[in-house]
């Protein structure tokens, strides 16, 4: 799937009136698949905001999503996500590009993550693991293996960041960052996570369910443990 995203982020940037257009997710990291979506984010001034509906009909390509945020919030450290923000603007600012108008996420500061920040990031990411598992019963393998992989990556990197004070972001850095950070009899899981992303593997049940296991018993267990002992402490500065 190419699709020309300079053309397009041009026309998004003309057509919204936004302050900047950039790229983020594996496409601006460059470790993406062929059938990898391209995300695109738009950052709108508060009094010129149109919603992702407004955009969508507009622009509405296959393997393309597109999300605007209100400039201002974005800025001060608050964009309109459901993940945790602080991580989600650590990948941004780590790995993003802007395509079209001022390079604004080239000029913000990172913003601390904390012991709590990882916890609630692990819960989000077991949502996706138990998504996995459902996907998989009704025989959507495509939408299964996608959400095994994510809750089985970014929980590995959430463990390297409270067990290392560690950052990963591409993906194969997180898969070869989990090699030295002792999982055990889990151990096989990010390498089944990667090889999948790769199509060298096939998604099978006992995966799915060690996965659920990987992320509450070990890593959200051993954060909370952490948490509970010496509080919300500062893992990346």
């Amino acid at each position: 799937m190419e699709i020309d995203v300079q053309k397009l982020a041009n026309e998004i940037l003309n057509f919204t009136k936004a302050k900047s257009v950039f790229l983020y997710g594996s496409r601006a990291r460059g470790d993406y698949l062929e059938d990898s979506d391209y995300e695109i984010g738009v950052l709108i001034e508060k009094d010129k905001y149109i919603g992702r509906s407004e955009i969508k009909e507009k622009f509405g390509i296959k393997g393309v999503s597109i999300f605007p945020f209100c400039y201002e919030d974005f800025i001060a450290g608050n964009p309109d996500t459901p993940f945790v923000k602080s991580i989600y603007l650590m990948d941004v600012i780590s790995s993003g590009k802007t395509l079209a108008g001022e390079d604004v996420i080239k000029n913000l500061p990172l913003l601390q993550i904390t012991l709590l920040d990882v916890i609630q990031d692990v819960g989000f990411n077991l949502g996706y693991a138990l998504a996995a598992t459902h996907s998989f019963r009704n025989g959507d393998n495509t939408t299964a293996t996608l959400h095994f992989i994510k809750s089985c990556l970014f929980g590995t990197r959430d463990y390297a960041m409270f067990k290392k004070q560690k950052y990963s972001v591409a993906y194969d850095d997180i898969a070869a960052e989990a090699e030295s950070l002792g999982l055990g009899t889990y151990s096989d899981l990010p390498v089944i996570a990667n090889k999948l992303r790769k199509g060298e593997v096939a998604l099978d049940e006992k995966s799915l369910f060690k996965n659920i296991s990987y992320l509450n018993q070990l890593i959200e267990r051993e954060a909370s443990e952490v948490y509970n002992r010496e509080g919300n402490v500062v893992l990346i500065k």
